[in-house]
């Protein structure tokens, strides 16, 4: 099959699958490692890619576009606009005209290269451009709008809702990462809600392994938060405040902060000098994903404070290398990632400081109960989110889709392989 994969992906995830001096090519777009996962496993199932995505290196202009090629890969850049209300190099803001311009761009690609069919990634402007296409295409739901709605009630998320809601009122295949999801959507959207959960990069099952507890008094421990972002939902503040009581058991301890935001002079490092708790934290920022996980992998314990999760990358991510978590008890998918009881760390009130240094320390000071985390966490990471039974997964939806189309799957090339 020729499948295209639309959503956001970063050039410096996806280089090692093109051809030739990719040093020209846009990089100011932060992309989506599971698409990459599920791009790699679909090529080791013997399927050519086609990939949509946006970049705000590019010019604002419908025709402006650039094509990557790899063996099996083939990327369209297209246009996306700086800004979601201020003007942008002569263009307005994105969500002024509800992403137009990056919605016909992808769209006007996906007729040019004509894949079997287009698998989208979230509700917005990938799975707006994909029915745009008229091509057949099975749309996949990342996250909750309203919910995220009621957490930032701000124009930009007004507009992100209305974007989804014409998804829904149009697809007629979507599947969900999570049963959480399930559950949000089902009044929002006509079609069936398939549960396929988020992929997990092979190389992060390979560097992980279960973990033997430390003496954190002689080896200080060390403690990471992955956040996309300072936002409400992420909910930062909560988790750095707890840094103080650990660090009164554990005054070596210190806690790496990654992603946008997270950097040295970033949003969380100027908190953290306002609320004078410079001590005990290293600002790391954003970094490519492989250099991430080769970095978590050193690490002791993860701490996830986000209020809402529709799946949880992170949290698996760190699952699949062996790390406790404590992550929030009503957060979402989060308690059905982790595994609740019998999973991989601590569910807890995770707007309380308190509650979450009180999980941490339990966790840091009970070796029979970290190793215990340890190994439920990798057990269940390497059953349920592995990219190659994702991939398997979503190429049966595929063959589903095309069926409802009128095409017969097995007609198409490489179907054979799959």
């Amino acid at each position: 099959m020729r499948i295209g994969i639309a959503g956001p992906l970063a050039t410096a995830d996806i280089e090692h699958l093109l051809d030739g001096d990719t040093t020209q090519l846009p990089r100011e777009m932060k992309g989506a490692t599971l698409l990459v996962s599920l791009i790699e496993a679909l090529i080791r199932e013997g399927h050519e890619i086609i990939a949509f995505t946006t970049d705000p290196a590019l010019a604002p202009r419908r025709q402006v576009r650039m094509i990557a090629r790899g063996p099996s890969l083939t990327v369209y850049y297209v246009p996306r606009r700086r800004h979601g209300l201020r003007p942008d190099r002569g263009a307005r803001g994105r969500m002024l005209d509800l992403f137009a311009l990056e919605r016909r761009a992808l769209a006007d690609a996906m007729r040019e290269a004509r894949p079997d069919i287009i698998h989208a990634h979230w509700t917005y402007e990938f799975a707006a451009a994909a029915l745009d296409s008229g091509l057949p295409c099975l749309i996949t739901c990342h996250d909750s709008p309203w919910t995220i709605l009621k957490i930032q009630r701000d124009l930009y998320r007004l507009g992100r809702y209305l974007m989804a809601k014409s998804v829904f009122r149009r697809a007629k295949h979507l599947t969900v990462v999570s049963p959480y999801l399930v559950d949000e959507l089902r009044g929002m959207a006509r079609a069936p809600l398939s549960v396929v959960p988020n992929p997990m990069p092979d190389a992060v099952f390979e560097a992980g392994h279960v973990r033997s507890a430390p003496d954190f008094k002689v080896c200080p421990p060390q403690i990471t938060m992955l956040l996309s972002g300072w936002s409400p939902i992420k909910n930062p503040e909560a988790g750095m405040l707890a840094m103080s009581p650990v660090r009164t058991v554990y005054p070596g301890a210190k806690m790496h902060l990654y992603g946008t935001d997270f950097g040295p002079g970033e949003r969380a490092q100027q908190w953290a000098e306002e609320h004078q708790l410079e001590d005990g934290f290293v600002f790391h920022g954003w970094t490519p994903h492989s250099q991430t996980m080769l970095e978590l992998a050193n690490m002791d314990l993860l701490l996830h404070p986000a209020v809402e999760e529709s799946f949880g990358m992170t949290i698996a991510e760190a699952m699949a290398l062996g790390l406790p978590v404590v992550a929030g008890q009503v957060s979402g998918a989060v308690p059905w990632v982790l595994g609740a009881e019998n999973g991989g760390g601590a569910l807890v009130d995770i707007r309380s400081p308190e509650k979450i240094a009180e999980a941490l320390l339990t966790i840091l000071g009970d070796p029979d109960l970290y190793v215990r985390y340890s190994t439920q966490g990798h057990a269940r990471a390497s059953e349920n989110f592995s990219a190659t039974a994702v991939a398997r997964s979503y190429l049966q939806h595929y063959r589903d889709v095309l069926a409802d189309a009128g095409i017969d799957p097995a007609s198409l090339p490489r179907e054979e392989a799959a």
